[in-house]
């Protein structure tokens, strides 16, 4: 199976570091990247201004460990032979190959 060109940076980007651009701006964590740009992570604040109609994936925290909600990236990815779990009633799919993820006894939200 063929990986689309962005994956590879994708999946080197750091993610969660402040926004250089807006220092004084609440939410300024850097947790979206731009498929269209294959550019560094950046702010919900550069997404407005910088990346306006192009394909952004939005990163979240879960337990400390980078994630993408599986609705949001199978778009752009076949993503069924990764092991996903369910935080806060989404299916997600973790970024970091080491993270271990624990089976459910149905009661995890």
């Amino acid at each position: 199976m063929l990986v689309p060109p962005w994956v590879e940076r994708f999946l080197s980007t750091r993610f969660y570091s402040n926004c250089t651009k807006h220092t004084d701006a609440a939410h300024k964590e850097c947790n979206m990247y731009c498929i269209d740009c294959r550019s560094d992570a950046f702010c919900s604040h550069c997404r407005i201004s910088l990346h306006s109609g192009n394909v952004v994936i939005q990163i979240r925290q879960s337990s400390h460990h980078n994630a993408v909600k599986v609705i949001e990236v199978e778009k752009l990815l076949d993503v069924s032979g990764v092991q996903s779990c369910v935080v806060n009633k989404f299916k997600v799919v973790y970024l970091d190959r080491n993270t271990q993820v624990k089976p459910s006894n149905g009661n995890a939200s």
